[in-house]
């Protein structure tokens, strides 16, 4: 199981630079992201408890509870969330968010009280920096500081401009 959150860290991470440029967003504004209305604070105190996420989104299409309880999985059709206890660096509850991903137009992801769905344009996001990743692709990244360890990365269709996930990671 430790070996799937090193899998998912690096397929979030090898697009995005070492540097990478950011939107940066008040700690309030972060906190207030919402995915189908419900608060990124809200999502984060469940600490990862199956009753407590399904109360939030609804009964999972698939789970995975690792033994040690170290790592949770959960699936809703088109979002996936998974908890850490591993990336915990001391001054978070245990478990907490280690990603999530959104690939389906279903599922309402708001930000800066802009809501935006996989398939709209990035345009509805307003004038936003663009981050440029390792391949050249651009995507786009809300973070509540510089430097943090944790962000929003939202990508989309280079030509097309259509966002096709919107994701989350955190790499403490």
């Amino acid at each position: 199981m430790k070996h799937l959150i090193i899998i998912i860290l690096i397929a979030f991470t090898t697009t995005v630079k070492c540097q990478p440029s950011a939107n940066i967003i008040t700690p309030t504004e972060y906190e207030n992201i919402e995915i189908n209305n419900v608060k990124l604070v809200d999502i984060k105190n469940t600490l990862g408890k199956a009753d407590a996420v399904e109360s939030l989104f609804g009964t999972t299409t698939s789970k995975n509870i690792d033994q040690d309880g170290d790592f949770y999985h959960y699936n809703f059709n088109g979002f996936s969330i998974n908890f850490s206890s591993i990336i915990s660096d001391g001054t978070h509850e245990k478990p907490i968010i280690s990603s999530f991903k959104i690939t389906n137009n279903n599922i309402e992801f708001k930000i800066r009280g802009t809501i935006i769905t996989v398939g709209d344009k990035v345009e509805k996001l307003g004038n936003v920096i663009f981050n440029t990743n390792t391949d050249n692709s651009k995507s786009i990244l809300f973070m509540e500081c510089d430097g943090c360890n944790n962000f929003i990365v939202i990508e989309f269709n280079q030509s097309t401009k259509v966002i096709t996930k919107i994701g989350y990671i955190e790499l403490t």
